[in-house]
């Protein structure tokens, strides 16, 4: 593969990682609203968060594209393990956040209503425990 083909799949995969993070955002924005407005039923996908975590691709992406000088190359290497670190840290609390802003509006799980798949499940959350249909 040559270098333009690879660095054009690099840049789909960087543009990917970037929708990811605004999903993430645009769920908080879409939650808040449902909960202001009191829906009944709320849906959120555990571990949202990952999506946020994705952003690893186009920090490492852009990195590589500046020639460090060799007394600073280890300082970056530490520094982006540290931003890595902390990336993975922020999408498990983003996840946890979800999950306690809708408890903390007066919902209630609804393990019958959610779906689970092979790596996320799907919640329903409901305003009243009686909602839970199956």
């Amino acid at each position: 593969m040559n270098k333009l083909t690879a660095h054009t799949v690099l840049v789909l995969f960087d543009l990917l990682a970037i929708y990811g993070s605004y999903y993430v955002f645009g769920h908080w924005y879409d939650l808040t609203l449902l909960i202001e407005n009191e829906i009944n039923r709320v849906e959120i996908q555990s571990g949202i968060g990952v999506y946020f975590m994705l952003l690893i691709i186009p920090i490492t992406h852009l990195t590589s594209f500046i020639k460090w000088p060799s007394d600073v190359s280890p300082w970056i290497s530490k520094g982006l393990i540290v931003i890595f670190s902390l990336l993975i840290m922020m999408s498990i609390f983003i996840s946890i956040k979800f999950t306690e802003k809708i408890e903390h509006a007066g919902y209630f799980y609804c393990k019958k209503d959610s779906n689970k798949m092979t790596l996320s499940e799907f919640r329903i959350f409901t305003k009243v425990e009686a909602l839970c249909t199956k």
